[in-house]
C-alpha cells in the first residue's frame, strides 16, 4: 500500500468526505444491491462489518468506488488498481 504515511492521509480524506456529504446504513446483506442501484460516482468509499467479496469488489468498481474497508477478505480472483481494499486490522 505504500507509505503508511500516504495511507492515513487516504483515509482521513475519505473519513473527511463521508462526514461533509451523506452516510449511509444498511444491513451488509443489502449492500452489493443498494450499490448497483446507485449512479456511478455516488458512492466513494464504503465501510462495512463483513466480508469484502469478489461480488462486493465487481459492484464497487462499476461504480467508480475509491475504497473498501471491512472486517477481512474473502477469496479475491481479481482487483481493480484503482480500488484500495483494506481490513481493519490493516488500519490498527
Amino acid at each position: 500500500y505504500g507509505d503508511h504515511r500516504d495511507l492515513h492521509r487516504l483515509i482521513r480524506r475519505q473519513r473527511q468526505m463521508c462526514i461533509r456529504d451523506r452516510i449511509k446504513r444498511l444491513p451488509v446483506r443489502n449492500l452489493v444491491n443498494e450499490l448497483n442501484s446507485t449512479e456511478a460516482e455516488q458512492v466513494n468509499a464504503i465501510v462495512f462489518d463483513g466480508i469484502i467479496t469478489q461480488r462486493l469488489i465487481d459492484a464497487a468498481k462499476d461504480k467508480n468506488v475509491k475504497i473498501i474497508i471491512g472486517t477481512k477478505l474473502g477469496n479475491i480472483n481479481y482487483k481493480p488498481s484503482e480500488l484500495i481494499l483494506l481490513t481493519f486490522n490493516d488500519l490498527l
